[in-house]
């Protein structure tokens, strides 16, 4: 198993992954409020970022050919904040165009 695994490199900290039919990957950058992408040449590029991008994770390439994700705001929940929940509604749906598809599993 460890033949199989290779070393590509930084990434930024992300909770959640994704691909595309393109061979690119995705990601929420958690220290920026963003989201990202990993071209096959190991170049990035940021796609969003904003404010109320908290935590994305939960990322979905659909056959629309779009990027979904969901910004959780799990940093504000109470356990981190002594016992007080920080969430703000309302909860973000990301829908984001990048001209690809889900990837085909066999």
């Amino acid at each position: 198993m460890a033949a199989t695994v290779e070393d590509l490199g930084f990434k930024p900290m992300a909770d959640g992954l994704e691909s595309d039919d393109k061979g690119r990957l995705y990601g929420g950058d958690l220290e920026h409020n963003a989201i990202w992408r990993r071209n096959p040449n190991g170049t990035y590029r940021t796609l969003a970022q904003g404010r109320d991008l908290l935590w994305v994770d939960t990322l979905s390439v659909a056959s629309d050919r779009h990027l979904y994700a969901i910004a959780n705001q799990l940093n504000r929940l109470s356990p981190f904040h002594e016992g007080k929940d920080l969430r703000r509604k309302p909860y973000l749906l990301v829908r984001l165009p990048i001209d690809a598809g889900p990837v085909g599993l066999v």
